[in-house]
């Protein structure tokens, strides 16, 4: 989906050196420019996967539309070659019991009984 880029976000480069290392990160973007550069995609991770790109989305800026009165969705903007693309990082809670996810904007909890043993939990 096609949004303009709000004015008062920081808008930071896929080449920037805060992306290195970032590989998850860079082949979404490669894969959306390449499949249709204007439109939504979803990318599920495992666990280890969200970790690391939750770990390389913390050093970029983020735009949080409720300090700024917009109707521009909050999250991180990143410009990949002509584009620039709104990356939200949300966890899939449901997939797992009563396990908070490690990240300080987007924490959900489930319902089940059942918790792993390295989980973080209530």
């Amino acid at each position: 989906m096609h949004i303009p880029s709000p004015e008062a976000a920081e808008i930071v480069s896929a080449s920037d050196e805060r992306l290195d290392g970032a590989e998850l990160i860079l082949r979404a973007l490669d894969r959306v420019t390449q499949r249709d550069p204007y439109s939504v995609m979803d990318f599920r991770l495992a666990r280890d996967e969200y970790a690391a790109v939750a770990a390389a989305l913390e050093d970029l800026p983020y735009y949080d539309r409720s300090e700024h009165e917009a109707s521009i969705p909050s999250g991180y903007y990143v410009s990949h070659g002509e584009f620039v693309y709104r990356l939200a990082h949300t966890p899939l809670c449901s997939d797992t019991p009563l396990v908070s996810a490690d990240d300080s904007r987007n924490r959900c909890w489930t319902s089940v009984p059942e918790v792993p043993e390295d989980a973080t939990t209530l």
